[in-house]
């Protein structure tokens, strides 16, 4: 077994007491992808032909994979990883949503499996948030990428951003994550420091790469966009959802239980209220095999 799918009038309902019998099962493993699909019912994803993989739910799972670990598009959630968070205190759970792109009938055919343009095929969406087993809302890829930032979890990405009037890429190969918490005075206090180091991966922008502070401007953009673009979701988070899918109170209640005590038993009131402050440092350590852009002006 590689994956579960699960149809997205399911999750409305608030129907996921059946993941019990699922995590009991003494004859089923536990470290399979699990799914929510979006507008369609689940049968429909994993009756999609493919040229990668002869069955649809190896594909998938490959393709989640893969996406986590080279870009950072999808959570590593695993069945005794949601089981985990949705009996904490301090975090609420999350799962990959998958859509369906093209019609469905074809999806099936032989035909789909050939051709390099299919005509119905299983795309990684974004991010269901599941409160108390219920469907609260979606995030997009890019926030899921912020989410794995705060929580430590980004492996490789590349950041797009823009210096003067052009732009440049920035493959991140290194990046770490440390995380303060504190009850100051009656309110959550984070402090999230977000380390990466990594190349420049392309440009357009006509600038000298030789001189030693070359990449400093380039480095002051990243940070400032990825800060915004983090708390930004944090705030989102915040109103739309109400609640702290970045696993923050499991942090505090690691690191300042004493005060923690007071909301392990409503943390979305603790959430709402907490003051959170992001650093994000990026570090260009080179410009690849040319230091000189390919277009020169």
């Amino acid at each position: 077994m590689r994956l579960l799918a699960i149809s997205e009038e399911v999750t409305k309902k608030g129907m996921l007491g059946f993941l019990d019998f699922v995590d009991r099962n003494r004859e089923i493993r536990d470290d399979f992808s699990i799914v929510i699909v979006k507008g369609n019912s689940a049968g429909d994803i994993l009756q999609v032909n493919n040229m990668y993989k002869k069955s649809a739910s190896l594909k998938l799972f490959t393709q989640l994979t893969t996406m986590q670990k080279d870009w950072g598009g999808a959570p590593d959630i695993k069945l005794n990883d949601y089981v985990r968070i949705y009996n904490s205190q301090g975090q609420t759970p999350v799962l990959a949503a998958v859509k369906l792109a093209g019609d469905p009938k074809k999806g099936g055919n032989v035909e789909n499996m050939k051709s390099e343009q299919p005509e119905s095929q299983v795309i990684v969406d974004s991010l269901a948030v599941l409160k108390a087993g219920k469907l609260v809302g979606y995030a997009s890829l890019y926030e899921i990428r912020d989410m794995l930032f705060v929580q430590n979890k980004i492996k490789s990405t590349v950041i797009t951003s823009i210096f003067g009037k052009g732009k440049f890429g920035y493959r991140i190969t290194a990046s770490k994550t440390e995380v303060s918490a504190k009850d100051l005075n009656g309110v959550p206090n984070f402090h999230i420091k977000i380390e990466t180091e990594g190349t420049l991966e392309g440009t357009d922008i006509y600038h000298n790469f030789k001189d030693i502070f070359a990449f400093e401007g380039l480095e002051d953009s990243i940070n400032k966009k990825m800060e915004k673009e983090i708390k930004e979701f944090i705030n989102k988070t915040k109103e739309e959802f109400n609640a702290d899918i970045f696993g923050l109170g499991e942090l505090l209640r690691d690191q300042d239980y004493k005060h923690f005590k007071q909301y392990k038993d409503n943390w979305d009131d603790g959430y709402a209220k907490a003051q959170i402050h992001i650093n994000f440092n990026s570090e260009i350590k080179r410009s690849g095999l040319r230091k000189d852009p390919a277009i020169m002006k």
